[in-house]
């Protein structure tokens, strides 16, 4: 990879860390001061207010990211993009809004809480990191929305205490979202060129923004829907607590091995514009390692770990997240895949069509699986669903792109990260299962995972694993 894609993959990935273990930091107290059945009051009425963000900003993220990194050298044409791209938000956010009034707040039991969530949806007018992103500029907008995630982390322990405090937990959330998306107005200046008669070009967006929306909307379906439809399908709104708390748990893992995607988009949108199709390749295959590297070790490693880091993490009331955690580990893999075979190469290389296709598929996949299993078996069910879809997304991307991505291309390093993995879940479930639950005994349990896989790793003379020895070795020696 190069210099500029390492930096901004690292800064992408702290950034995506960040903004999930900012809930898995709270959440053991949270946990306990607002119980399953608040939080799932939280995870429903916010997969609600999902829908409403989605549709209000259509697909400016994708499409605004891949149009502004198609300008990166030339200011006039960005600017222009910029301001056009914004206005079509603008307007369709607006109309979102006025929808979301009526239907929400005026009609329903949980109206206070959705009253609060309307700043989540007014924060969405001011959102602009994917022309950051675009620009490959990913170290402003991590320092600068660090600092306001922090500040949210010091409020939910200053301020809530009791379970009647679900209201400012909300609160919270939503304001570090307006003031982090707030910030990024501040520099934007320096970026851009004054803008005059924006207006005009702005219809040659509508229909490809549109095209990105649809592909986009699709991934909520199986990525918010499941919280929805438990809501609506099962009799214990504190289903949804379990549901919400094993996801934030696995988001953390999935932060690791879905980063590069963000990052890569644009750099390959780039190559794509060169037409230099074999860097892009070599930059895939460098995708897929990573995937294999991290998803494989991160999915056994969730197997072995949650029975011995749930109980003393959650709290007794959330020991129904194991076998959810347990089976969403999966998600790992699939979505790492998929990210490579459509974040990284169908939506920059121009074959939105098809990306599209894909993630109809994994949406009625999941939505047929919420309809049959989430009434019998609650978080479970949707979980098993989600899975299911993301697999279904990964095949369906991967039939459109084989003749460009070839299989050995693909598993050039799947085998020894899968064996070392084996290993790794061979020799940590049983220690998991015999201690007793607790963060010393979580933290050995992780310990020896790692050390087992790097180990069989380089046994196996695996190649990153021999750079990485290697260079730890020499970092040592200069030390000394």
């Amino acid at each position: 990879m190069a210099s500029k894609v390492k930096k901004n993959y690292l800064y992408n990935l702290f950034y995506q860390i960040l903004l999930v273990i900012v809930p898995v930091v709270t959440t053991p107290y949270i946990s306990r001061v607002l119980g399953s059945e608040k939080i799932g009051i939280w995870s429903f009425t916010f997969s609600i207010v999902t829908y409403f963000t989605l549709v209000g900003s259509l697909g400016v993220a994708l499409y605004g990211q891949r149009e502004i990194a198609r300008y990166q050298d030339d200011v006039k044409k960005r600017t222009e993009a910029f301001w056009q791209i914004n206005i079509i938000k603008w307007i369709t956010l607006s109309l979102s809004l006025v929808i979301y009034y009526f239907t929400c707040i005026q009609n329903t039991d949980y109206g206070f809480y959705y009253a609060i969530l309307l700043i989540e949806i007014a924060s969405s007018f001011f959102d602009i990191s994917w022309f950051f992103r675009g620009l490959e500029n990913f170290k402003t907008v991590t320092i600068r929305n660090t600092i306001i995630k922090l500040a949210s982390v010091a409020s939910v322990f200053i301020f809530v205490h009791q379970k009647e405090d679900l209201w400012i937990y909300i609160l919270i959330h939503v304001l570090a979202n307006l003031l982090g998306n707030l910030s990024l107005w501040v520099i934007l200046p320096k970026y851009l060129n004054k803008a005059k008669k924006i207006t005009r070009g702005a219809k040659k967006h509508i229909v490809p923004i549109l095209m990105m929306f649809i592909p986009q909307a699709a991934i909520q379906v199986y990525t918010v829907l499941d919280k929805s439809m438990l809501g609506f399908l099962y009799s214990d709104i504190s289903e949804n607590g379990i549901y919400e708390q094993s996801q934030n748990i696995i988001k953390i893992a999935l932060a690791l091995v879905t980063s590069l995607g963000t990052v890569m988009m644009p750099r390959i949108a780039n190559l794509m514009s060169k037409d230099n199709k074999e860097e892009i390749k070599v930059e895939l295959e460098k995708s897929f390692h990573l995937v294999w590297f991290l998803a494989i070790p991160i999915c056994f490693g969730i197997i072995a770990v949650s029975p011995n880091l749930v109980p003393w993490f959650l709290g007794e009331d959330f020991l129904r997240v194991i076998p959810v955690m347990q089976i969403g580990s999966l998600l790992a893999i699939s979505i790492g895949l998929s990210n490579v075979t459509g974040t990284q190469y169908l939506v920059p290389t121009g074959k939105e069509n098809k990306f599209t296709v894909s993630i109809i598929a994994g949406a009625l996949t999941n939505v047929i699986g919420n309809f049959i299993l989430i009434s019998n078996l609650g978080a479970v069910g949707a979980i098993i669903a989600s899975v299911s879809a993301e697999t279904v997304v990964f095949l369906v991307q991967y039939h459109y792109a084989k003749k460009e991505i070839a299989p050995s291309l693909m598993l050039k390093n799947f085998s020894k990260c899968f064996i070392a993995g084996l290993i790794m879940l061979a020799c940590t479930y049983p220690i998991s299962i015999y201690l007793h639950p607790g963060i010393i005994n979580t933290g050995i349990v992780v310990l020896v995972g790692v050390l087992v896989y790097g180990l069989s790793l380089l046994i196996m003379k695996e190649i990153w694993a021999k750079e990485y020895f290697n260079k730890t070795l020499k970092l040592l020696q200069i030390k000394k």
